[in-house]
Protein backbone atom coordinates (compact mmCIF):
# COMPACT_ATOMS: atom_id res chain seq x y z
CA UNK A 1 0.00 0.00 0.00
CA UNK A 2 1.08 3.22 -0.62
CA UNK A 3 2.33 5.62 2.83
CA UNK A 4 1.38 8.68 1.32
CA UNK A 5 -1.53 10.16 2.89
CA UNK A 6 -4.05 12.86 0.93
CA UNK A 7 -5.97 14.90 3.13
CA UNK A 8 -9.16 15.67 0.72
CA UNK A 9 -12.05 17.96 1.01
CA UNK A 10 -14.77 17.20 -1.54
CA UNK A 11 -15.24 19.44 -4.22
CA UNK A 12 -19.18 19.61 -6.45
CA UNK A 13 -17.69 17.05 -9.05
CA UNK A 14 -17.29 14.27 -5.99
CA UNK A 15 -20.89 14.85 -5.01
CA UNK A 16 -22.52 16.18 -8.20
CA UNK A 17 -25.06 13.22 -9.83
CA UNK A 18 -26.00 13.47 -12.88
CA UNK A 19 -29.69 11.71 -13.94
CA UNK A 20 -27.84 8.46 -15.88
CA UNK A 21 -24.98 8.09 -12.96
CA UNK A 22 -25.91 4.77 -10.71
CA UNK A 23 -24.05 6.19 -8.17
CA UNK A 24 -25.49 8.29 -5.05
CA UNK A 25 -24.00 11.75 -4.38
CA UNK A 26 -20.30 11.20 -2.82
CA UNK A 27 -20.30 7.46 -3.00
CA UNK A 28 -16.62 7.33 -4.67
CA UNK A 29 -15.13 10.07 -2.05
CA UNK A 30 -16.83 8.12 0.93
CA UNK A 31 -15.57 4.78 -0.26
CA UNK A 32 -11.90 6.03 -1.18
CA UNK A 33 -11.30 9.42 1.93
CA UNK A 34 -13.37 8.14 4.56
CA UNK A 35 -13.06 4.11 4.91
CA UNK A 36 -13.37 2.15 8.14
CA UNK A 37 -9.72 1.27 7.30
CA UNK A 38 -6.70 2.30 4.84
CA UNK A 39 -6.89 -0.65 2.07
CA UNK A 40 -5.92 -0.70 -1.37
CA UNK A 41 -8.57 1.76 -3.60
CA UNK A 42 -10.81 -0.04 -5.69
CA UNK A 43 -11.00 3.00 -7.99
CA UNK A 44 -7.15 3.58 -8.54
CA UNK A 45 -6.81 2.05 -11.79
CA UNK A 46 -3.66 -0.36 -11.02
CA UNK A 47 -1.84 2.62 -9.06
CA UNK A 48 -0.23 1.71 -5.53
CA UNK A 49 -2.71 4.38 -3.56
CA UNK A 50 -4.57 3.55 -0.36
CA UNK A 51 -7.90 4.79 1.11
CA UNK A 52 -7.89 7.03 3.80
CA UNK A 53 -10.31 7.14 7.07
CA UNK A 54 -11.19 10.83 7.30
CA UNK A 55 -14.40 10.93 9.60
CA UNK A 56 -16.47 12.26 6.77
CA UNK A 57 -16.85 14.98 4.38
CA UNK A 58 -16.28 18.05 6.86
CA UNK A 59 -14.33 17.30 9.61
CA UNK A 60 -11.49 18.89 11.87
CA UNK A 61 -7.68 17.52 11.27
CA UNK A 62 -5.12 18.18 13.85
CA UNK A 63 -1.71 17.54 12.71
CA UNK A 64 1.56 18.88 14.65
CA UNK A 65 1.40 23.20 14.36
CA UNK A 66 -1.79 23.40 12.23
CA UNK A 67 -5.53 22.58 12.75
CA UNK A 68 -7.49 22.22 9.61
CA UNK A 69 -10.95 22.75 9.24
CA UNK A 70 -12.33 21.42 6.51
CA UNK A 71 -16.05 22.13 4.92
CA UNK A 72 -18.18 20.76 2.15
CA UNK A 73 -19.24 23.34 0.08
CA UNK A 74 -21.75 21.39 -2.36
CA UNK A 75 -22.48 20.26 -5.89
CA UNK A 76 -23.53 23.65 -7.32
CA UNK A 77 -21.06 24.82 -9.90
CA UNK A 78 -21.24 28.52 -8.38
CA UNK A 79 -21.40 29.36 -5.59
CA UNK A 80 -20.72 27.27 -2.57
CA UNK A 81 -22.76 26.70 -0.23
CA UNK A 82 -22.50 25.45 3.24
CA UNK A 83 -25.56 26.07 4.74
CA UNK A 84 -29.45 26.22 3.55
CA UNK A 85 -28.54 30.33 3.41
CA UNK A 86 -31.92 31.43 4.46
CA UNK A 87 -34.04 28.90 3.27
CA UNK A 88 -32.48 29.57 -0.04
CA UNK A 89 -31.13 25.84 -0.51
CA UNK A 90 -33.80 23.91 1.34
CA UNK A 91 -32.19 20.51 0.88
CA UNK A 92 -29.08 21.92 3.66
CA UNK A 93 -29.63 22.65 6.94
CA UNK A 94 -27.12 24.24 9.33
CA UNK A 95 -25.03 21.24 10.48
CA UNK A 96 -21.94 22.64 9.20
CA UNK A 97 -22.11 26.22 10.66
CA UNK A 98 -23.19 24.41 14.08
CA UNK A 99 -19.96 22.32 13.31
CA UNK A 100 -17.74 24.91 11.99
CA UNK A 101 -18.80 27.26 15.39
CA UNK A 102 -18.45 24.31 17.92
CA UNK A 103 -15.11 23.94 16.41
CA UNK A 104 -13.82 27.35 16.44
CA UNK A 105 -15.07 27.88 20.42
CA UNK A 106 -12.84 24.85 21.10
CA UNK A 107 -9.65 26.48 19.09
CA UNK A 108 -10.63 29.19 22.31
CA UNK A 109 -11.47 27.15 25.05
CA UNK A 110 -8.42 24.50 24.45
CA UNK A 111 -5.85 28.01 23.75
CA UNK A 112 -4.85 26.55 20.91
CA UNK A 113 -1.59 27.90 19.67
CA UNK A 114 -0.59 26.30 16.57
CA UNK A 115 -1.54 27.73 12.82
CA UNK A 116 -5.95 27.74 12.13
CA UNK A 117 -7.04 26.85 8.32
CA UNK A 118 -10.40 26.79 7.21
CA UNK A 119 -10.30 24.41 3.77
CA UNK A 120 -13.07 24.69 1.30
CA UNK A 121 -13.86 23.98 -2.03
CA UNK A 122 -15.49 26.83 -3.42
CA UNK A 123 -13.60 29.93 -3.21
CA UNK A 124 -15.11 32.87 -0.80
CA UNK A 125 -13.21 35.41 -2.96
CA UNK A 126 -12.18 34.81 -6.67
CA UNK A 127 -11.23 37.22 -9.69
CA UNK A 128 -10.94 34.40 -11.95
CA UNK A 129 -12.87 34.12 -15.14
CA UNK A 130 -14.61 31.20 -14.98
CA UNK A 131 -16.06 30.77 -11.36
CA UNK A 132 -17.40 33.70 -8.91
CA UNK A 133 -16.77 33.85 -5.46
CA UNK A 134 -19.35 32.97 -2.69
CA UNK A 135 -20.34 35.97 -0.46
CA UNK A 136 -23.07 34.19 1.06
CA UNK A 137 -21.11 30.93 1.81
CA UNK A 138 -18.10 33.67 3.29
CA UNK A 139 -21.08 35.07 5.49
CA UNK A 140 -22.04 32.52 6.84
CA UNK A 141 -18.19 31.43 8.30
CA UNK A 142 -17.89 35.01 9.25
CA UNK A 143 -20.84 33.98 11.07
CA UNK A 144 -19.04 31.51 12.77
CA UNK A 145 -15.96 33.07 13.59
CA UNK A 146 -17.74 35.91 15.41
CA UNK A 147 -19.75 33.93 17.63
CA UNK A 148 -16.75 31.86 18.43
CA UNK A 149 -14.57 35.03 18.69
CA UNK A 150 -12.12 32.86 16.52
CA UNK A 151 -10.66 33.82 13.47
CA UNK A 152 -8.46 31.51 10.97
CA UNK A 153 -4.59 32.24 10.13
CA UNK A 154 -5.86 31.59 6.20
CA UNK A 155 -8.58 30.13 4.13
CA UNK A 156 -7.79 27.62 1.57
CA UNK A 157 -9.82 26.82 -1.81
CA UNK A 158 -9.31 25.48 -5.25
CA UNK A 159 -12.54 25.64 -7.74
CA UNK A 160 -11.08 28.69 -10.21
CA UNK A 161 -8.51 26.42 -12.16
CA UNK A 162 -5.55 28.73 -11.81
CA UNK A 163 -3.83 30.30 -8.34
CA UNK A 164 -4.86 33.45 -6.30
CA UNK A 165 -4.37 35.11 -3.20
CA UNK A 166 -5.93 37.66 -1.75
CA UNK A 167 -5.68 39.43 1.70
CA UNK A 168 -8.53 40.12 3.61
CA UNK A 169 -8.19 42.68 6.86
CA UNK A 170 -10.52 41.37 10.01
CA UNK A 171 -9.99 43.53 13.23
CA UNK A 172 -6.49 44.54 12.48
CA UNK A 173 -5.41 40.81 11.41
CA UNK A 174 -4.75 39.63 8.06
CA UNK A 175 -6.04 36.11 6.83
CA UNK A 176 -4.76 35.27 3.58
CA UNK A 177 -7.26 34.03 1.20
CA UNK A 178 -5.10 31.09 -1.24
CA UNK A 179 -7.01 29.72 -4.05
CA UNK A 180 -5.39 26.68 -5.39
CA UNK A 181 -7.54 25.60 -8.09
CA UNK A 182 -4.88 24.33 -11.03
CA UNK A 183 -4.93 20.58 -10.34
CA UNK A 184 -6.23 18.36 -12.71
CA UNK A 185 -7.36 20.63 -15.10
CA UNK A 186 -6.29 22.03 -18.37
CA UNK A 187 -6.02 24.77 -19.57
CA UNK A 188 -5.68 26.96 -16.84
CA UNK A 189 -8.42 29.90 -16.34
CA UNK A 190 -6.76 33.68 -17.54
CA UNK A 191 -6.87 36.34 -14.51
CA UNK A 192 -9.19 39.74 -15.20
CA UNK A 193 -6.56 42.55 -15.20
CA UNK A 194 -9.14 44.49 -12.85
CA UNK A 195 -8.54 44.75 -8.96
CA UNK A 196 -10.85 43.35 -6.68
CA UNK A 197 -11.49 44.39 -3.11
CA UNK A 198 -12.14 41.32 -1.26
CA UNK A 199 -15.62 41.87 0.51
Amino acid sequence: MNPSAIIEIPGNHDGIVYPTDPATTLQAYLRNFCASAPAPSPDAGGLSRTTMIQPGVYYTFDAPFVRILGVYSNVLEDPGVISDQGGTYPTLDQRQITFLTTALKRVKSESYAGALIIAVHHPPFTGGTNHGGSPLMLADIDSACTAAGVWPHAVFSGHAHNYQRYTRLVNAFQIPFMVAGCGGHSPLSSMRSTVRTPY
